[in-house]
């Protein structure tokens, strides 16, 4: 697999942030997410910090649990400094301003879209 996505997400998506990572894997796409990921004992800060340099991108899975998270905070800051490629899926309509400007980038609305069809958006996009 030579591309790998680092998913940026609230814990309160995990359901939609693991369906996503695996329609992306059977597109052959590696995938990071911490559900998946981090097991109990382990260090889990260099983890995330290993795993956000060796991706090839960034999705951030946008929603208002996402703009409430001081970890996606840190991720999407940390994907920034290290010159990551930021794609953002839209999963709902947002009720609360978030921390980006996400209309300087392009993103992918997955609102009323199936897992496939934002899997191949998303590899698209890559």
């Amino acid at each position: 697999m030579d591309k790998k996505l680092f998913i940026s997400y609230s814990d309160k998506d995990t359901t939609y942030a693991n369906l996503l990572a695996r329609a992306l894997k059977k597109k052959g796409i590696g995938v990071f997410t911490s559900q998946d990921s981090l097991l109990p004992g382990t260090d889990w800060d260099n983890i995330m910090r290993k795993e956000l340099q060796e991706s090839s991108a960034v999705v951030a899975l946008i929603s208002d649990n996402w703009a409430q998270s001081n970890w996606a905070a840190t991720e999407y800051g940390a994907a920034y400094a290290l010159g990551k490629k930021i794609i953002p899926v839209i999963i709902e309509d947002l009720k609360k301003n978030i921390f980006i400007n996400i209309n300087k980038l392009l993103t992918v609305d997955a609102k009323n879209e199936d897992l496939e069809t934002v899997a191949t958006q998303v590899e698209e996009a890559l």
